[in-house]
């Protein structure tokens, strides 16, 4: 993908989203905020005892909205322990309201849920078939996986297998047998958020799901060696498609602006419609930590200069992320360190997409924006009618063809590569709607560049 390859490394430190996180902290205050948990009953699927939180909602989408919690509390629930399932569970449901109570109602023993919703707390002393299931449920950070409990789809073969393997048991006796040790489940989950023991510390991933306390003399991985390329070839896909998503959404915003719909500055359209964090967005394909770390991380392993061999796309991409969310002082900084504004006339072609065309733009936008370049000789570069810097075609027409006929120039593009491209064009293309509406270009639609 890029084209410049050196023996140069740099420490690669982040994990996907998607792995979760390789080292955390547990801390007391995680585990206050796990023993405030209450349990409801999923009856999705298959069905299971699940956790909620303190307001009896469901903790669904808490790997979303408060990662690290998650990330301790599915290490809680795999790895934390009780010395027995005996002892008083504290009934959550004291406080509960009536609206509360629906948590409970598909629970396949009723007695059971009729125990809880009385508000009272319960005895628990669990029996070695209870705590057979406990041992062998495919416990998770929101509970007892409700799609399969006990580690595939049939539950009824699993718990049979646990608790009655002779199949000593009529079916009608096993069946009100496993809606009993099922619904009791919520009762030993309820117990364990409230008294099980989990060492605080630092704590190391190994794999997906299992997770081991880190020794006070063992040295946490601190990343991996990885060089120019593999940096790069890592960050490009984030960097691709949120070039296209952002592309998208200036299309749009600039048909708006164009038919009299969308008003205001460049900056404030960009903090109306957050575009200033639009490279951050969660996805498969995102690392953890801000996208700008792993940049500047980049080019402080692996420093670029425009005319150096090879391509800066690490320069060019973190560029684009910068004046995409407005940041133009910055991004002026990245350019200019890379010699962008040494880049003259003569070098400038206009006829395919290259990196001579792609810096300058940006260079372009980042002078505009930071006030350097006043916006009647921008408008004047882009359509043509500046005297220092005429290029034909102009930007202005070639802009529109990337817009409306991308297919025609992506295999001939050069890196950072028509999405990079199309994405930068786009917001230009709008500056020059919303910025340009009192902007006079003298006769002939030129003026004249400085000397």
């Amino acid at each position: 993908m890029v084209e410049k390859m050196t023996e140069e490394t740099g420490l690669w430190t982040w994990r996907k989203r998607s792995e979760g996180r390789g080292l955390l902290e547990v801390t007391e205050a995680h585990l206050e905020r796990i023993r405030g948990l209450t349990v409801i009953w999923d009856a999705g699927e298959a069905g299971a005892a699940v956790l909620a939180d303190d307001e009896f909602s469901d903790l669904d989408n808490l790997d979303q909205e408060d990662e690290e919690l998650a990330t301790v509390l599915g290490i809680f629930m795999v790895s934390a322990r009780v010395p027995a399932f005996e002892g008083l569970v504290r009934n959550p449901y004291a406080r509960a309201g009536e609206d509360d109570r629906f948590g409970l109602d598909d629970v396949p023993a009723s007695d059971i849920a009729k125990l809880l919703l009385s508000g009272q707390d319960i005895a628990l002393k669990a029996e070695p078939d209870e705590v057979a299931l406990w041992d062998n449920a495919d416990r998770r950070f929101y509970g007892i996986n409700p799609k399969r409990p006990l580690g595939s789809e049939n539950v009824s073969r699993d718990v049979r297998a646990l608790v009655d393997p002779e199949k000593t048991l009529s079916n009608a006796a096993f069946a009100k047998r496993r809606k009993w040790l099922e619904s009791r489940l919520l009762l030993l989950l309820q117990f364990f958020v409230q008294n099980a023991v989990l060492p605080l510390g630092k704590w190391v991933r190994d794999d997906e799901r299992n997770w081991r306390l880190l020794d006070p003399n063992e040295t946490p991985p601190a990343g991996e060696e990885i060089s120019r390329k593999e940096w790069a070839s890592r960050m490009f896909l984030q960097n691709y498609y949120e070039n296209r998503d952002y592309t998208d959404t200036l299309h749009a915003l600039f048909h708006l602006a164009r038919t009299d719909r969308l008003s205001g500055s460049h900056a404030d359209i960009v903090k109306r419609f957050k575009l200033d964090n639009h490279f951050d967005a969660v996805s498969d394909f995102a690392y953890q930590g801000a996208i700008e770390e792993r940049f500047l991380a980049a080019l402080k392993f692996f420093p670029e200069r425009l005319k150096d061999p090879g391509v800066p796309w690490f320069t060019l991409s973190y560029a684009r992320v910068l004046n995409a969310s407005a940041r133009f002082e910055e991004a002026h900084a990245v350019l200019e360190a890379a010699g962008v504004f040494d880049i003259t006339r003569e070098e400038l072609n206009s006829s395919t997409i290259n990196t001579v065309l792609i810096a300058w733009v940006e260079g372009l936008i980042a002078r505009y924006g930071s006030g350097r370049l006043p916006g009647r000789e921008l408008f004047a570069i882009l359509n043509g009618g500046h005297s220092k810097w005429y290029v034909q075609p102009t930007l202005i027409s070639i802009f529109q063809q990337w817009r409306s006929y991308p297919k025609e120039y992506r295999d001939d593009a050069e890196e950072p590569g028509l999405d990079h491209a199309r994405a930068m064009a786009a917001q230009l293309e709008l500056i020059q709607t919303i910025d340009n509406r009192d902007v006079k270009l003298t006769a002939h639609g030129r003026v004249r560049g400085p000397d």
